[in-house]
């Protein structure tokens, strides 16, 4: 749902949905909501998406952080839509400062250019920037992020703390190991066979997601 623009996505998934219907058939979206209207032609197994980004941004406003980069993903998507409204909710909530907004894809490399490409333009190699946290809107985004802070001479978390989103296998593998939000991917994809096999129209309501705490996140100094 993040690939194409939000209104072109939007009327060709309704389209879709619309012909599958007419063969008796249904068609099933995984994760945040993509069609706003769609009636009985689509099913949504959804999880709390905007919920985990504000537990995970709560997380770092207790460890004390108040100046917060955000770097969601990819502008105008619903996924990263959803995440940027529940990191500014959090940061709200606690008297925290937005710092600012970077918007890049879903992956690594372009995450990290775009932060390298900002810190170079702000402080010199080696110095703290103006915020003291990245909150990141995928583990890939904030594999970037840990790039970029390398490169500049920053430390991961003693200078700047980083956090992601989805909980990938190699997330707590990196050094410092990730703090991040799990999704329940697996139970997603079994309920979305579950319901377009069995039961259409049943209410799988919003599956929980879980906050992982690792080594990522601590307090500013």
């Amino acid at each position: 749902s993040d690939l194409a623009p939000p209104c072109e996505h939007h009327d060709r998934m309704a389209e879709h949905a619309k012909t599958l219907a007419k063969e008796g058939k249904h068609l099933v979206f995984c994760g945040p909501r993509t069609l706003d209207d769609h009636g009985d032609d689509a099913i949504d197994i959804r999880y709390d998406n905007e919920g985990g980004a504000r537990q995970i941004a709560a997380h770092v406003v207790d460890k004390g952080h108040r100046n917060v980069l955000l770097m969601p993903g990819t502008p105008n998507g619903g996924t990263a839509s959803e995440r940027l409204r529940g990191f500014r909710t959090a940061l709200a909530a606690g008297a925290a400062q937005e710092y600012g907004v970077i918007e890049t894809s879903f992956d690594r490399e372009p995450a990290r250019e775009a932060l390298l490409a900002h810190l170079r333009e702000i402080v010199p190699v080696g110095s703290r920037p103006p915020f003291s946290a990245v909150l990141c809107g995928t583990d890939q985004v904030a594999m970037g992020v840990l790039d970029a802070l390398h490169e500049h001479g920053l430390r991961c978390p003693e200078d700047v703390s980083i956090t992601g989103y989805d909980d990938v296998p190699s997330a707590r593998d990196l050094s410092p190991a990730l703090t991040t939000i799990r999704v329940p991917y697996e139970e997603l994809g079994a309920l979305a066979v579950r319901h377009a096999l069995d039961d259409p129209h049943a209410d799988a309501g919003v599956l929980p997601v879980e906050l992982i705490v690792r080594d990522s996140v601590a307090a500013p100094r």
